[in-house]
C-alpha cells in the first residue's frame, strides 16, 4: 500500500517544504503551553486578545499583550500563549523552515522539558 503527503503530513502543522493556513480559536482564559515549530508563523490576531509568553535572558519569561491587529511573527522561537478573557481568535500562515539549532549545532527540542 502506498501513502502520500497527505497521509503522512496527518497530525502535522506543516510538512517539510510545504506551508499552511490554520484559525486557531482558544476559549476565555486557556493555555498553550511552551513549543516551538519547524516553520515560520505569521499569527495575525482578528478577535480577543492573547498573551504571547516567551523565555527572557534572565531564565524568566516575557509577557506581551497581543490584540486585534497585531501580527505575531515566530520564527522557531520557544513560546507559550495564554487567551485573554473574552478569548482570542487568530490566523496563521506556517511556512516550513529548518529546525532551530543551539550553539552546538544540535536541533533544540519543540517542547520545553
Amino acid at each position: 500500500m502506498e501513502r502520500d503527503e497527505a497521509d503522512e503530513a496527518q497530525g502535522r502543522l506543516v510538512i517539510p517544504g510545504g506551508s499552511n493556513l490554520q484559525v486557531t480559536d482558544l476559549a476565555p482564559n486557556v493555555a498553550v503551553g511552551m513549543h516551538r515549530t519547524p516553520s515560520i508563523d505569521y499569527n495575525i490576531i482578528v478577535k480577543g486578545e492573547a498573551t504571547l509568553i516567551t523565555p527572557d535572558r534572565n531564565g524568566g519569561t516575557a509577557e506581551t499583550l497581543a490584540k486585534p491587529g497585531d501580527v505575531v511573527v515566530q520564527r522557531g522561537t520557544l513560546h507559550a500563549w495564554r487567551a485573554g478573557p473574552e478569548g482570542v481568535r487568530w490566523i496563521c500562515v506556517l511556512i516550513s523552515a529548518e529546525r532551530v539549532k543551539g550553539e552546538d549545532g544540535k536541533e533544540l527540542p519543540d517542547v520545553a522539558l
